[in-house]
């Protein structure tokens, strides 16, 4: 803290009792999956997962919380083998309800700018390549 002359002033602050910043109380992950043989070298797949964070607080002092969020995600793919070959292909939504929401938090901020947006709705696609030696 400042004084009238500009002089740097440290004071004492008491934080007994309160809740360790950046810390959810509740944080749940659910995860489906389910794949399906098309043929024998070829299956398909597809996941979803929730993830359910609850609000948390951004400083020791307490006084800003996060709002809880909800986020579900899913995978959709074909996992094909060809001898000692393999080959994986996916695409992926996340957050598909486009939730917004506090992905990461700056604990303790001196500016008090505590909130980093989460990412909203995104695609993604991959393609992956073995082989078995």
């Amino acid at each position: 803290e400042i004084d009238n002359e500009g002089n740097i002033t440290e004071e004492e602050k008491d934080f007994t009792g309160n809740i360790v910043p950046s810390v959810p109380e509740n944080n749940i992950y659910l995860g489906l999956s389910y794949s399906y043989p098309f043929h024998r070298n070829v299956s398909g797949f597809i996941k979803f997962s929730y993830t359910g964070i609850s609000g948390l607080w951004v400083d020791d002092a307490n006084t800003d919380k996060t709002d809880a969020y909800h986020l579900l995600n899913s995978v959709l793919g074909l996992d094909m083998e060809f001898g000692k070959f393999n080959i994986l292909l996916s695409g992926s939504m996340n957050n598909m309800l486009d939730v917004v929401y506090v992905g990461f938090t700056n604990t303790n901020s001196a500016d008090r700018r505590f909130y980093e947006a989460g990412t909203p709705r995104n695609y993604f696609a991959s393609l992956n390549l073995g082989y078995r030696f």
